[in-house]
């Protein structure tokens, strides 16, 4: 008796703190969902993709990356060089163009601290909103190879174009929702130059051959008409 009643408080104990658990996951997970940019904005060293917001559109807000990402792909960073073919001699050297430089890298989109029960579907639909846009990025709290660039000469800032986003869930809770994935996406340095149009007249066309007044086939008044020979002659 003694140790079944034992075995019951252990069970009880047990229950009791399993309770406990998932009502704080839930009231954390309220709260989160409540205030999730605030909360990561707490991390002053958390990298983020901003987007660049054009006047007359509704404003993108920025992605504050849960993880950083740690693993970063860098590709295009030489310039084109080709070989200029010479019969019966070597080919030339030849500076070519510069490339835009291209990144890629995976990052986990998840709730910091959790990964188990909050769903991600805001962090994966403000993703979303970005691509969409089609709007050119900026990173902030990266290294130097994502902020500057060298090709441009702009080295208080580069700007990114999306070119391809994917997304892998790797976890999902007990409703089904996802609440850890693995997002991958490509960038291209976007160097548009910026050109200043000027205001121009308008142009109005004039022909340069003048218009001849085409003789009238109607018949004077001083005409009269001669039905029985049929054809017009003047009066006398």
């Amino acid at each position: 008796m003694a140790r079944r009643k034992k075995v019951n408080d252990l069970r009880r104990i047990s229950v009791t703190a399993g309770n406990s658990r998932r009502r704080a996951l839930r009231n954390r997970a309220s709260t989160y969902s409540n205030n999730q940019v605030s909360t990561q904005r707490a991390n002053p060293k958390a990298a983020i993709l901003n987007v660049v917001n054009k006047s007359g559109q509704p404003n993108i807000d920025p992605f504050i990356f849960p993880f950083t990402p740690q693993q970063i792909e860098y590709s295009n960073l030489s310039p084109e060089i080709t070989e200029i073919s010479r019969p019966g001699k070597t080919p030339l050297i030849a500076f070519s163009r510069y490339r835009a430089k291209q990144i890629s890298f995976r990052f986990l989109l998840a709730v910091p601290q959790d990964g188990l029960f909050i769903s991600i579907d805001d962090q994966i639909e403000q993703l979303q909103r970005i691509v969409n846009s089609t709007r050119t990025v900026y990173f902030t709290n990266l290294d130097r190879q994502i902020t500057n660039s060298l090709t441009s000469g702009n080295t208080n800032g580069i700007f990114w174009s999306i070119i391809d986003f994917s997304l892998s869930s790797i976890r999902r809770n007990a409703d089904n929702k996802i609440v850890a994935a693995e997002a991958n996406v490509t960038l291209v340095e976007n160097i548009n130059p910026t050109l200043k149009v000027a205001d121009l007249p308008v142009i109005t066309y004039t022909s340069a051959v003048p218009q001849q007044n085409k003789p009238s086939d109607k018949p004077k008044e001083d005409d009269v008409l001669d039905y029985t020979q049929g054809q017009i002659r003047g009066k006398p």
